[in-house]
């Protein structure tokens, strides 16, 4: 595959290194589209940027993802492998968003279906990673319908103290495996 040119890295680097706004995340990433050597680069990039610009990367990984999810296919099995370990809040809320709407089923193992449940009970998480969270292990039970007691335990357990977000994707579930 065809390496990035320093060109090209730097144009990456600066989007994450500067105030990203929505156009310019936009056209980057048809830019990515249009040299799709670089989305390695991007995944790269999420881990190795500074802290503060993970995020970033992570936003503009998803845009990728949004626009063609064909191009993060590669990557769903190492999103996977480093989900448990992930520290920013954005990263995670943007890889749980797109591993819930990827065809991960294949690639499920009870590390990463514990670590959603553990998500998803978690005071310390925001409510968007916990609704992927949801949305992944409701996926998982089409696979393992032994999951459905436990999430349906789950959601009904912290539905009363949750937001209307975390209610409104709580109640959908609950439906779906109900």
């Amino acid at each position: 595959m065809k390496k990035a040119t320093p060109e090209e890295l730097n144009i990456l680097k600066e989007h994450i290194q500067t105030r990203a706004n929505k156009t310019e995340t936009v056209s980057l990433t048809q830019y990515i589209i249009d040299r799709p050597h670089l989305i390695e680069e991007l995944y790269h990039l999420i881990f190795t940027c500074d802290k503060k610009e993970q995020w970033k990367a992570a936003w503009l990984f998803e845009h990728v993802y949004l626009e063609d999810k064909t191009i993060i296919r590669p990557f769903l099995k190492d999103m996977i492998k480093r989900f448990p370990n992930l520290q920013s809040d954005g990263v995670k809320r943007h890889f749980s968003k797109m591993l819930a709407y990827s065809d991960i089923n294949n690639l499920l193992d009870g590390n990463f279906i514990n670590i959603c449940f553990d998500w998803l009970i978690s005071e310390k998480i925001p409510v968007a990673v916990k609704a992927n969270c949801m949305h992944i292990l409701y996926n998982a039970t089409k696979v393992y319908p032994e999951l459905k007691p436990e999430l349906k335990m789950i959601l009904e357990e912290q539905f009363d103290n949750n937001t209307a977000g975390f209610k409104s994707r709580a109640k959908k579930i609950l439906k779906e495996i109900s």
